[in-house]
């Protein structure tokens, strides 16, 4: 009914009139085997009419939205809307739609005055079914891993884009403003100019979620292992939240068994970790805690902690030291390839008995290639 009714159209009896000549020229009848041969046509019929040089695009388009259906969990709302879809893919709207529009009738593609509230979407489970499927859709078939692959490629990259060698660590944020500058409104509004911030803590927050996957991609992946070994892991955890330092540092320590690069991932102790280096600014550590704000709170929430001076740093490191002393075994993994950019995280239990992730205290700690001694 959506391909009937396309706006774009503005004609539903031509476009009846196309389903009908699409069933009659398929000649085929649905069977058990295949009694979506005549739904299968209609979306053939749909895609064969998207030009041969933005089909590429497109087929990527339509993979991150197949994509997004099994992640949503991992994929922040604001990214999965129109304009967040563009930045992400680097895009500009003048690409954007041209390479959906012919998808109307299968996909929700906004209108650009709401590009920033609405999301993208397959309208129809079918046809998902149907790119899914290479025995139904053939040239047009979206194969889910290369496209999850391509989702994550593209946070990766990104993030380098925006985290350059010669990017101070507190000027990231702002090298994200001009990336979107550069695909958008050359003077964006209030409510652009805050959701481009909003959509940088996004990326952040899907980078941390999305690290199990890419941790456990294997070393030779021509997509994904070159531009995780170009982040510079302090950039990017310095912009994280407590729950996000919190999951991260778990992460980390759960599943270091699953990494077998030892440039981009090693374990050693506490009483290896050295603090000369740290700093209250670029080099800032970072340690999150479980806090329940009410009695009533259902979501745990982390606090974090970072030296907003040297007083405070001072401090910081003292504490560290102490744990230190206490606890010199705990295992610490150093994470990342870039030297100078290296994080070293560990947890240590707040309890005799820990229960679960609530009973530990979690820290992030600047480990640059000269602290490998």
């Amino acid at each position: 009914m959506q391909f009937i009714r396309d706006p774009d159209t503005a004609d539903p009896v031509s476009q009846f009139e196309i389903v009908l000549l699409v069933i009659d020229r398929s000649g085929a009848i649905p069977s058990k085997e295949n009694p979506f041969v005549q739904l299968d046509a209609l979306y053939r019929e749909i895609l064969s009419s998207i030009s041969p040089k933005l089909w590429p695009t497109t087929k990527r388009l339509l993979g991150f939205l197949i994509c997004q259906q099994r992640l949503s969990f991992y994929i922040a709302n604001r990214i999965r809307t129109l304009r967040g879809t563009s930045l992400l893919f680097g895009l500009t709207r003048s690409v954007m739609y041209p390479c959906l529009i012919k998808c109307h009738s299968t996909v929700r593609v906004p209108d650009w005055k709401v590009a920033h509230e609405v999301t993208l979407g397959i309208l129809h489970a079918s046809f998902a079914d149907y790119l899914k499927d290479p025995s139904r859709s053939g040239d047009f078939h979206v194969d889910n891993k290369d496209a999850k692959d391509d989702m994550l490629f593209r946070l990766l990259e990104v993030w380098n884009i925006c985290s350059g060698d010669n990017i101070p660590t507190a000027s990231v944020e702002s090298m994200w403003h001009r990336y979107c500058l550069k695909l958008g409104d050359k003077t964006p509004s209030r409510t652009i100019a805050k959701f481009h911030t909003d959509l940088f803590y996004d990326i952040v927050y899907c980078l941390r979620t999305s690290m199990p996957f890419i941790m456990r991609a294997p070393v030779e992946s021509p997509i994904l292992y070159p531009q995780l070994r170009k982040v510079h892991m302090i950039k990017l955890c310095y912009y994280f939240n407590g729950y996000d330092l919190r999951t991260f540092a778990d992460t980390l320590v759960r599943d270091a068994h699953h990494v077998n690069d030892i440039e981009l991932l090693r374990e050693i102790q506490l009483k290896d970790l050295k603090f000369g280096r740290l700093d209250w600014k670029e080099m800032s550590p970072g340690r999150a805690h479980y806090w329940k704000s009410s009695q009533s709170s259902i979501v745990p929430d982390y606090i974090l902690n970072r030296p907003r001076s040297s007083t405070e740093l001072k401090t910081f490191v003292s504490e560290l030291e102490s744990i230190q002393k206490r606890l010199p075994e705990v295992k610490v993994v150093v994470f990342g390839v870039v030297p100078e950019g290296r994080v070293a995280a560990f947890r240590y239990s707040l309890t005799n008995q820990p229960d679960d992730s609530e009973d530990f205290m979690y820290y992030v700690i600047p480990y640059p290639e000269e602290s490998f001694e």
